[in-house]
């Protein structure tokens, strides 16, 4: 494949609308976000045993701080094709697809591949495209 048509691919496959493209997800899709930290707050009372205290609970800001830390963006191998160039089945990545205001808080949670984080990171083509 061409590296213009591989680029034309890529773009041709991002949701409309949503043309800024950046690795990670955010916080939401991973379950960062207030109402988990309620339930985790909740779960730790409801799980304390009669007549001990509680434990003592986390800021938001320091519940958040230690969820971001468990987060990976390599998801590992899936069935599906990658949302952006379409290649086969194989390891996939965690990308996010922005409309062109930024304020704009709306977004598309994307699984790309390898050449697709090199391109997003690094404006790369893969190796095996002919000019």
């Amino acid at each position: 494949m061409k590296t213009e048509d591989w680029i034309k691919n890529f773009e041709r496959n991002l949701p409309e609308g949503f043309p800024v493209v950046a690795m990670g997800w955010p916080e939401a899709e991973y379950g960062i976000c207030h109402e988990n930290y309620i339930n985790y707050c909740s779960d730790a009372v409801n799980e304390t045993p009669d007549g001990e205290s509680v434990p003592l609970l986390p800021t938001f800001e320091e519940w958040k701080r230690k969820e971001r830390g468990e987060i990976s963006y390599d998801l590992g191998f899936s069935q599906d094709y990658c949302d952006t160039c379409g290649s086969l089945p194989g390891i996939r990545y965690a990308a996010t697809a922005m409309p062109s205001d930024l304020a704009d808080k709306d977004y598309v949670a994307l699984t790309v591949c390898e050449d697709c984080v090199l391109y997003i990171a690094n404006g790369e083509t893969p190796v095996d495209c002919e000019d």
